[in-house]
């Protein structure tokens, strides 16, 4: 067991902005993060999420995606789908949540959302950076952002500092003796009930609703 953390990151690259062509989509919610990559990268498509927002296939080398779900998770899932659906070939996708906090449910799940889309577009590169409040040179950074192909990474800018997602595991106190009686283990089939009564020493009797729910114990 692992428990999620963050560490100093200090792999960031240094120096001039990627080349080639550049969309920006957001829903108006950091005006100064839109005009900084603008100004980043010259000739930049700009359009607002909702409003014609597909990614046509082979058409951009560099997205940028500014507070997915700012408007709930619903949009943020279509967004993320049509850009799966689209982006198979080498390119570079950085999502940014502004004004990110650790209880924020709609954007932590918007960062699991592209995170996991990360997994499968093997040959891109992916990034979500959490961006917490009063960062200064958003743009600035956000232009220098990569990753390497196929593993997605979670970044934060808290405090000027540049933060790289980790994961710490953590010991668990060694399990009391079970009392004698019996137990009741529900929703067990995906391999998490079996390994508890494996590690218990406890005797099954698996059930399920069919019988390929009940065969995986």
């Amino acid at each position: 067991i692992a428990v999620p953390g963050w560490q100093q990151d200090t792999t960031m690259p240094a120096g001039a902005p990627e080349v080639g062509t550049v969309l920006i989509l957001h829903n108006g919610s950091a005006p100064e993060i839109v005009a900084g990559l603008t100004a980043q990268h010259a000739g930049a498509t700009e359009r607002l999420i909702g409003e014609g927002n597909e990614v046509e296939p082979g058409s951009h080398s560099r997205i940028y995606v500014i507070d997915p779900a700012a408007s709930g998770l619903k949009p943020a899932f279509r967004l993320a789908r049509s850009i799966a659906n689209a982006i198979k070939w080498p390119a570079t996708l950085v999502v940014a949540n502004t004004g990110t906090s650790e209880s924020d449910p709609a954007r932590a799940g918007a960062a699991a959302l592209f995170l996991s889309l990360g997994h499968e577009w093997k040959s891109g590169h992916l990034i979500v950076v959490d961006v917490a409040k009063g960062e200064t040179q958003v743009a600035e950074r956000l232009v220098r952002e990569t990753s390497e192909p196929g593993r997605p990474t979670h970044r934060r800018y808290d405090r000027g500092l540049t933060q790289l997602r980790s994961f710490s595991p953590v010991g668990l106190p060694k399990a009391k003796a079970l009392e004698p009686g019996a137990y009741l283990i529900i929703g067990g089939a995906g391999g998490l009930g079996s390994a508890l009564a494996r590690e218990t020493r406890l005797r099954t009797v698996p059930s399920g609703i069919d019988s390929r729910s009940a065969a995986s114990w």
